[in-house]
């Protein structure tokens, strides 16, 4: 990281910065990683005693991911918070994520996912698996209706769009 004291008499030799006494502004900048600011107290070390020093620690900015759902309209979440829409891109904070993509008529996907941040940008393609299914019923009875799960009816011959799963279907005619 590039690390910077402000003030005239501020300078750098190696892993060392020489700063006056007193209260100094520090500054860390590396690509990739949130820049840090930081109020230091340099005071004068006892004589033989090691230098006092500053640890710093940079923050990875998040990546990008490039999702693509093959078109179907979904919505993210990354470790449970909201995150986005895709198909597309979405900012994700650095390290291992676990993302979950939903989408009506189809089943959740959840996935891990190692995020290398620092404004990398990855590539995910996810497929989709439909969670719903058209069920075609015919009857031979004049004024036939179709019920499905104590729905309102409706006339036969039809086609209905059903969720995955256990339904009730019921059909009924006038006698």
């Amino acid at each position: 990281a590039d690390v910077s004291v402000d003030g005239l008499f501020a300078w750098a030799t190696g892993d060392a910065m020489f700063a006056p006494v007193g209260t100094q502004v520090v500054r860390a900048a590396r690509e990739g990683y949130a820049p840090l600011e930081r109020r230091y107290d340099v005071v004068r070390p006892e004589p033989g005693a090691p230098p006092p020093r500053l640890v710093l620690q940079l923050a990875k900015l998040p990546g990008r991911l490039a999702i693509d759902t093959g078109g179907v309209a979904a919505t993210v979440t990354v470790d449970g918070a909201p995150a986005g829409e895709v198909p597309g891109e979405i900012e994700v904070p650095a390290g291992t994520r676990t993302l979950t993509l939903r989408a009506p008529r189809y089943l959740d996907v959840v996935q891990v996912v190692e995020v290398q941040g620092a404004g990398a940008r990855q590539e995910l393609a996810v497929t989709l698996q439909t969670a719903w299914g058209k069920v075609a019923v015919s009857a031979s009875a004049p004024g036939a209706r179709l019920i499905v799960d104590a729905a309102a009816p409706v006339a036969l011959p039809a086609t209905v769009d059903l969720p995955g799963g256990v339904h009730r279907l019921r059909i009924e005619a006038d006698d």
